[in-house]
């Protein structure tokens, strides 16, 4: 007898109530997310095999919040540490401009010199970037993820030519972040699509000319 087995993802919502999301300008509903992966037999679940995400949604803009009272959606807080991580391990002191233009193409929103040199120096000072990006994964809404990873791939793009080190860079984001591969491949061909979103390649070094 076959037996078909494998597994799935299923999501159960939660409206948490009415806030004004800082993204939408407006008021929305906040619903807290819940992703439970199933053991399936015949596609029929099963069995919990556990909880894969938690999270709280705005039902506009899709960006993920700690609480209704959030001021700013929680993924701002990634991009600063992983836009310092990348400035910081290339030694990119004068790129904190450039990378105040990548926060505000990722998430529309300014960013101080000062934020930026804020995480460069808890970077120096031994914070883990990659510890903070597990430790937020089921935090974050896809969008969120997908938006970190631009982030870093525009810092690289920005900083020098993208050979395999460059790209292992990304991969490492994307993979602590529980990316795949292949979702990270077409998070970048979509940036190249976009025109990188108006950042130019090589824009840091070509800066301090």
């Amino acid at each position: 007898m076959l037996f078909l087995l494998g597994e799935k993802t299923v999501a159960s919502t939660e409206n948490l109530g009415e806030f004004n999301c800082p993204i939408c300008d407006t008021n929305k509903n906040l619903v807290r997310v819940i992703e439970k992966n199933y053991f399936t037999l015949f596609f029929i679940r099963i069995l919990p095999l556990g909880t894969t995400a938690d999270y709280n949604q705005c039902e506009g803009c899709g960006h993920t919040y700690s609480a209704l009272d959030a001021d700013a959606p929680l993924y701002f807080e990634t991009v600063q540490s992983v836009l310092a991580y990348l400035l910081a391990g290339y030694g990119l002191s004068h790129g904190i401009g450039v990378s105040q233009k990548i926060f505000e193409a990722i998430t529309g929103k300014e960013i101080s010199a000062t934020e930026i040199q804020h995480h460069i120096k808890r970077i120096n000072q031994g914070s883990s970037l990659f510890e903070q990006l597990k430790s937020s994964v089921d935090k974050l809404s896809w969008l969120d993820k997908s938006l970190i990873i631009e982030a870093a791939y525009l810092l690289v793009y920005a900083a020098r030519p993208i050979e395999y080190e460059e790209r292992l860079q990304i991969n490492l984001v994307g993979n602590a972040l529980g990316v795949c591969l292949e979702a990270v491949n077409a998070i970048v061909n979509n940036l190249g699509a976009m025109q990188y979103k108006g950042i130019q390649a090589m824009e840091i070094e070509n800066h301090i000319h």
